[in-house]
C-alpha cells in the first residue's frame, strides 16, 4: 500500500484531497463538472494535462482535477516503483538479496575482461557478467542451459502447421507484429495467454531469457551502489517525498517516463537484449507491450548508461538523438524527440 491506496502499473503518482474539490471531464477544450472529491481522499494519478493557464492531474477514467491549494501531489519513490515492476514480471524480489554475500571472480573464455558476480540467487542458472562502475556499466548474461536456436518447432493455428526455428520464434516473441503479419491478422488475438497456449514450453523459455537479462542489470545496479556505499544500499531508493516536478518542468515539452507507459500505449524504456556481433548484450530500448508482452522494439538507445535512471543528479543529456532531463530525481523526456524518432 501507498498510503490509502495501492500503488498500480501506470500510475506516476497521488493526490491528497485537502478541502473539498470538483473533479471534471475534459472534452477538448472544454470542461464539464463531474464528481465531488471530499477532503482525507487520496486518488491516483495517471497523466497530466495543461488546459490554458491551469494544470490537471489525470484520475483515470476521463477525470481530472485541477491543480490547487486544494491538492497535494505526491509521486512515488523509486524503490515502490522499482517493487511494482519485478511483481508484474514475476521477478525475483532483488531487495531480499544480501550483498554481502555477492563477490565477483575475472570473466574467462569470451567474457575475458568482464567481472562475474557470485552468489546471487539462481547463480547456477545464469551467470552475469559487468565492466565499468556505478556511473556508467555494460551487463551481459549466459544462459548456462542454453536451448539450441537451431531447433525446430512445429506448431499450428487455425488448423494450419507451421515450423520454424527457436531463433525464429524468439524473434516472432519480441516483435509481435512480424507474427500478426505472418498469419495475416491484426484483431489482437495476439496476447501472453494465446503465445502461452499456442507455444508452451517454447514461449516460457523465452520469457525466462527476459527475466534473466531484466534481473542481471537490477543485480549489478544494486551490486555496484553497494560497493561504493556498503552502509547505504537502500539509499538507491530514497523513499523521500518529492518536490513538486511541475514547478521545474514544462509537461508540454517535456513527458516523464512513467507517464510515456500509459499515454504512449505501454511504451517504456528498459534494458533490453540487443545482438552485437556473436555478442548478447543488454542496452536501453524504448519497447511497445501489451498485456505484458513486448510487440514491437521501437528504438535503440545503445548509448544510455544502464544506471542512468538511478544516477540521482539533476542533469540534461542527450543520447542517440533523444534529449532527457533529470529534476528532483524524475527522468522526462523531450517529446518533440520521441515523435521525431517515431517512438510517440
Amino acid at each position: 500500500m501507498w498510503g490509502k491506496t495501492e500503488l498500480k502499473k501506470g500510475q506516476i503518482g497521488k493526490v491528497t484531497i485537502l478541502s473539498n474539490v470538483n473533479a471534471s471531464k475534459i472534452n477538448g477544450n472544454t470542461l464539464t463538472q463531474d464528481k465531488r472529491l471530499k477532503k482525507g481522499d487520496e486518488y491516483r494519478i495517471y497523466s497530466y494535462r495543461v488546459l490554458g493557464d491551469s494544470s490537471y492531474y489525470g484520475l483515470g477514467g476521463g477525470l481530472f482535477v485541477k491543480k490547487s491549494s486544494s491538492v497535494k501531489y505526491e509521486t512515488p519513490s523509486k524503490k515502490k516503483l522499482a517493487e511494482l515492476e519485478r511483481e508484474a514480471n514475476g521477478l525475483s524480489m532483488i531487495d531480499g538479496i544480501d550483498f554481502n554475500k555477492i563477490y565477483e571472480v575475472k570473466g574467462t573464455g569470451e567474457y575475458k575482461g568482464y567481472k562475474r558476480l557470485k552468489g546471487y540467487p539462481d547463480d547456477d542458472k545464469y551467470a552475469i557478467y559487468y565492466s565499468g562502475n556505478f556511473q556508467s556499466f555494460h551487463v551481459t548474461y549466459e544462459d548456462l542451459y542454453p536451448k539450441n536456436l537451431k531447433e525446430k518447432i512445429t506448431w499450428k493455428y487455425n488448423g494450419k502447421k507451421y515450423t520454424h526455428t527457436r531463433s525464429q520464434l524468439y524473434s516472432f516473441f519480441s516483435d509481435i507484429i512480424k507474427l500478426e503479419n505472418l498469419l495475416g491478422q491484426s484483431n489482437g488475438i495476439i496476447n501472453q495467454d494465446w503465445l502461452l497456449q499456442t507455444f508452451g514450453d517454447t514461449y516460457k523459455d523465452w520469457l525466462l531469457q527476459l527475466q534473466y537479462s531484466s534481473e542481471a542489470a537490477s543485480i549489478v545496479e544494486k551490486y555496484l551502489n553497494f560497493k561504493e556505499n556498503p552502509n547505504q544500499v537502500d539509499d538507491l531508493f530514497e523513499n523521500n517525498p518529492p518536490e513538486d516536478y511541475e514547478d521545474a518542468i514544462d509537461l508540454s515539452i517535456w513527458i516523464s517516463s512513467e507517464e510515456m507507459s500509459v499515454n504512449g500505449d505501454d511504451i517504456e524504456l528498459v534494458a533490453h537484449p540487443m545482438k552485437i556481433g556473436n555478442e548478447t548484450e543488454l542496452k536501453m530500448t524504448f519497447l511497445k507491450g501489451f498485456k505484458g508482452v513486448v510487440t514491437k522494439v521501437l528504438y535503440h538507445v545503445p548509448d544510455m548508461p544502464l544506471g542512468y535512471f538511478n544516477v540521482e543528479n539533476d542533469s540534461e543529456d542527450t543520447f542517440n538523438g533523444i534529449r532527457f532531463k533529470k529534476v528532483n530525481k524524475n527522468v522526462y523526456i523531450n517529446r518533440d524527440d520521441l515523435k521525431a524518432k517515431g517512438v510517440l
